[in-house]
């Protein structure tokens, strides 16, 4: 009978392990990380001969995984919300500039003003050089009851033709006719970047951008030639603060002198990591700027005003 080289224990025939010591027979000099119990085959425990590896693979996932976790939240994480933040940006002022886009083409026509019905509506004279025109702030009938506002007429000039005819100047524009075309909000008036309110307690779609009241006049379109502050020195629309208002009311129209520094009634965009609170300001000559809350008031009244005379504003 074979005898265990360590302990003298009798070995069974093609033993491959020691029950008395755990003596690995192949190596004798390596012993189990247990003792088995005497008469109790080797194969009972033979798998927790692997429970070392086990256990130290797992410390090594579950290492692998906080540092991944660990990098993800303090590197790869901020980069993907700053990366989400410029894209929101970007939207953000594209739609501002497509309505800029859409006052330059709308400028570039000529027009002139008609009352049927009491009711101002500019009619298109192609080709009439010299009275090239905004379009009006809002239009009120004879009696002053609200008509519509300026972004309804930009509507052809952003793509929306078939909105745009839909729409009866004879009537208001919250008239209960005309609720199926302002209840559906128009993307390019709306800041990807503000989720609520889309829509205000009568459920008409607002606008996350106003009109500057001393530019876009009621009932009349100012002539391009009467902004001799410079187009590019004058805002046209911006950022609405807060108190937003239907796109297709002739009140969306706000004073650019409350600052931008968020008066709801007044101009002011959302920071989203810049330098601090202001606002995306578009020009009547279609450009778009930021301008910060910090600016001085003279500097917004300048740009508030389409033939003041002031000295052209300096932006910090």
């Amino acid at each position: 009978m074979d005898l265990c080289p360590l302990c003298s224990a009798p070995l069974a025939t093609s033993a491959r392990f020691c029950t008395q010591c755990g003596a690995d027979l192949g190596n004798p000099d390596k012993r189990l990380h247990f003792q088995p119990v005497a008469g109790t085959p080797i194969s009972k425990y033979r798998r927790w001969m692997i429970f070392p590896t086990r256990f130290a693979m797992a410390f090594v996932g579950l290492a692998l995984i906080g540092g991944g976790t660990a990098v993800f939240f303090g590197y790869v994480q901020p980069m993907l919300e700053a990366s989400r933040i410029q894209v929101l940006q970007k939207k953000h002022s594209g739609n501002l500039d497509l309505v800029g886009m859409a006052v330059k083409s709308y400028d570039q026509r000529g027009y002139t003003i008609t009352y049927p019905r009491g009711v101002s509506i500019p009619i298109p004279i192609p080709g009439a050089a010299g009275t090239e025109r905004l379009p009006p702030g809002g239009t009120y009938s004879r009696s002053g009851e609200p008509r519509h506002g300026w972004m309804t007429f930009l509507l052809p000039q952003v793509g929306l033709d078939d909105v745009y005819n839909r729409v009866d100047f004879n009537l208001a524009w919250n008239d209960p006719t005309q609720r199926p075309v302002f209840i559906k909000p128009v993307p390019m008036y709306q800041s990807p970047i503000i989720q609520d309110p889309t829509h205000d307690s009568g459920g008409f779609a607002v606008a996350h951008f106003a009109g500057n009241q001393l530019v876009l006049l009621k009932n009349d379109g100012m002539k391009v030639a009467d902004i001799t502050d410079g187009l590019g020195n004058t805002v046209v629309a911006g950022d609405a603060s807060g108190q937003y208002v239907a796109w297709g009311s002739p009140e969306n129209l706000r004073d650019l002198t409350l600052g931008l520094a968020g008066n709801p009634a007044g101009f002011g965009g959302p920071d989203l990591g810049r330098t601090g609170p202001g606002a995306l300001l578009l020009m009547a000559d279609g450009s778009v700027q930021w301008v910060s809350a910090s600016v001085a008031p003279a500097v917004l009244k300048a740009l508030a005003t389409p033939a003041g005379g002031e000295p052209a504003p300096k932006l910090p």
